[in-house]
């Protein structure tokens, strides 16, 4: 566990503050242009990579509380600790990796998601693409919330 931990420094800040600027701007972009993925993770998943799953977790905490959305935070958590846990100090770095730690991120993420978007949300994810499937898929399948989940893995 000693290989997590975190050391604040200049550089940490900055790249701290960095992903907390790319995370606005990315969701700025995806919310303005109705893109159908959450980009609000992207400074999470580099600083994790760079700085390891700590400083990803702060990143997605800021972002979160910048959103007004601290509920879900916790699905950005889960994305830096996967992304962190799986990336950070890797001595090779492959497509697969990369690959496969996008899709365990955006499950965990979506799983992490559903309470939120049940509760708070009423049983949509809040992206107009995952939204439609989710309305979709509630004309042949009773479960609200396979729907919900379904609606939350295609945009994660």
């Amino acid at each position: 566990m000693e290989k997590y931990y975190f050391r604040l420094s200049r550089q940490s800040i900055g790249l701290i503050g960095a992903g907390v600027i790319l995370n606005i701007i990315c969701f700025s972009i995806a919310t303005y242009y109705s893109i159908p993925f959450f980009l609000d993770v992207v400074g999470v998943f580099g600083v994790s990579v760079l700085m390891g799953p700590i400083a990803g977790i702060i990143v997605a905490i800021l972002s979160n509380l910048i959103y007004g959305s601290i509920v879900y935070s916790i699905p950005a958590i889960g994305a830096a600790i996967i992304a962190g846990w799986l990336m950070y100090e890797k001595d090779r770095i492959d497509a697969f990796r990369i690959i496969g730690t996008g899709f365990l991120a955006g499950v965990a993420s979506a799983i992490l998601a559903l309470p939120g978007n049940m509760i708070f949300g009423g049983g949509v994810t809040g992206n107009l693409w995952g939204d439609a499937l989710s309305e979709m898929l509630a004309q042949h399948i009773g479960a609200k919330w396979v729907c919900c989940l379904a609606g939350g893995l295609i945009v994660n």
